[in-house]
């Protein structure tokens, strides 16, 4: 960050086409965030060796392309989309022609990794395109380590499903009775909602692996069929499968030391 400070971080700024906001150079914007600094806390072992995408969807005009500013040697950095007119100065777009909706590619694209992968990588990390990078994010992969395949965040502000379909219905127009009816029915499956719950903007996987690609699909067919708000699913999918291989990640997806995200246009 520092070596953006200045005229030099202005004339990078200008070079990315970075919108006005960030004109003062990236140490205004890391700094006056509207979410405090949270950085991860990282597991002591080595990354693990292997292919890395970093990877993200932005389907039709949802959002404004948030330039990388800081890209790892060895690492690929691809942007799925549905819209033939994006354009990017840092991120490999990747056009994706497809019949679902806006909102369905994206999740499908976001929760079914080796979909759009396949085996030409050893792992990915998913980030929601209105996150600005600036840091190594390869890190996270640090989490993959033993028999742990998936890594995904601890949620910054609440601490049960429950809370956040409350959340959903209150500032997302969520469907109430819907929203009730799929978490009654995690219930009746033995669903015990007494866990941290889970933050979905930065995703961690070893995403060939059979487990994983077993979770994601449960995960991706809730969404599909119900509630269009990921993070009240992950979970219960997680408990319904019995799946123990992943970790919680202590740190915020807003602003951390790799990447800070950006309101949604």
């Amino acid at each position: 960050i520092g070596l953006l400070k200045g005229e030099k971080g202005h004339k990078v700024m200008q070079d990315l086409g970075m919108p006005h906001y960030y004109g003062n150079g990236v140490e205004f914007w890391f700094e006056e965030s509207h979410s405090p600094l949270r950085p991860y806390h990282l597991p002591e072992n080595e990354k693990p060796k292997g292919k890395l995408a970093v990877y993200s969807a932005l389907t039709g005009n949802y959002d404004d392309v948030h330039e990388i500013l800081y890209k790892e040697d060895g690492v690929d950095y691809l942007l799925f989309t549905n819209n033939p007119s994006l354009k990017s100065k840092t991120w490999q777009v990747v056009f994706v022609e497809s019949e679902l909706d806006d909102v369905l590619l994206s999740r499908e694209i976001k929760m079914l990794p080796h979909k759009y992968l396949g085996n030409a990588y050893d792992m990915s990390i998913y980030i929601d395109a209105n996150a600005v990078i600036y840091g190594e994010l390869s890190n996270l992969t640090k989490f993959l380590v033993g028999d742990k395949s998936f890594a995904v965040s601890r949620h910054g502000e609440r601490n049960s499903v429950k809370d956040e379909i409350d959340a959903c219905v209150k500032l997302r127009g969520v469907d109430a009775i819907e929203a009730k009816k799929q978490y009654e029915k995690y219930l009746r499956e033995g669903f015990k909602d007494d866990q941290s719950l889970l933050e979905c903007g930065i995703l961690v996987r070893a995403h060939y692996d059979a487990k994983v690609q077993e979770l994601m699909h449960s995960w991706y067919d809730e969404f599909k069929n119900g509630v269009k708000r990921d993070q009240l699913s992950l979970l219960p999918c997680i408990s319904r499968l019995k799946f123990e291989d992943y970790v919680v990640m202590d740190g915020s997806v807003w602003h951390n030391q790799f990447n800070r995200i950006q309101r949604h246009k």
